[in-house]
């Protein structure tokens, strides 16, 4: 799949941000949706979709997207706060 049809799904999908609606949130993922690297790796974490599923293709990238932006910002604070303990 194409990274802007990808775009496309998450523009006009009416579900992509009723669970992300937390204050800052959009704002903190929003931009990270034009960066090609990260928008592939998260459309390819998700795997294939059923049928039943592709109408919220937008909604599920955006949370995945979320989800590693999460995990690198933690990963991130745990080698910040080890590193402050070493020394």
């Amino acid at each position: 799949m194409r990274l802007a049809a990808v775009r496309e799904a998450i523009a006009t999908s009416p579900y992509v941000w009723e669970d992300l609606a937390d204050d800052g949130v959009r704002e903190w993922v929003e931009p990270s949706i034009e960066d090609d690297a990260l928008l592939a790796a998260a459309l390819v974490s998700l795997g294939t979709l059923s049928a039943e599923e592709r109408p919220y293709l937008g909604k599920f990238v955006v949370e995945q997207i979320y989800e590693m932006l999460t995990s690198a910002e933690a990963a991130y604070w745990q080698r910040a706060v080890s590193g402050r303990r070493q020394h």
